[in-house]
C-alpha cells in the first residue's frame, strides 16, 4: 500500500468522503508532511517504520486545510450548540464546553503532530 491509498483510507475512517477534486491538495499536503517529518529527523529520506506517522500527519494537514477554509462545516455538521433559550427579550447562550468543531479540530492537532517518542526513535543528531 501506498501512502496516498493509506490516506484516503484513513481520511474516510474519520467521516470524510474524498472528492476527485481533493487529489492535488493531498499530494500538497503530502509533500510538505513529509519534508516536515524530514527536518524533524534531520534526515533526507524517511524510515519504512514511519509509514503510519507519514499518513496521519498527511491526513491531518488535507482536514486542517479544509477546516480552515470552511470546506468542513457542511461535510460535518459544525455549529454551535446552544445551551439556552429565551423567548421573551431574546437571550441565547451558548454552551460553554468544547464544540464539536473545537474537538474535531484536537483531533486534527493529534495527527499533525508525530509522538515525541517515535521522534526521538529515528532522529538523527547533526553536530
Amino acid at each position: 500500500m501506498d501512502v496516498q491509498e493509506s490516506v484516503l483510507q484513513r481520511l474516510s475512517a474519520l467521516g470524510y468522503t474524498v472528492q476527485a477534486s481533493d487529489s492535488n491538495q493531498l499530494l500538497l499536503c503530502a509533500d510538505r508532511a513529509s519534508e516536515e517529518l524530514k527536518q524533524l529527523l534531520n534526515e533526507s529520506e524517511l524510515p519504512e517504520e514511519l509509514f503510519y506517522t507519514l499518513t496521519d500527519m498527511t491526513a491531518g494537514a488535507f482536514l486542517r486545510d479544509k477546516l480552515l477554509s470552511g470546506a468542513l462545516d457542511e461535510t460535518f455538521g459544525f455549529s454551535d450548540e446552544v445551551k439556552s433559550i429565551t423567548e421573551g427579550k431574546t437571550s441565547i447562550t451558548y454552551a460553554s464546553e468544547k464544540s464539536a468543531k473545537q474537538k474535531f479540530s484536537e483531533c486534527i492537532d493529534s495527527l499533525c503532530t508525530p509522538s515525541p517518542a517515535v521522534i526521538a526513535r529515528f532522529r538523527r543528531v547533526l553536530w
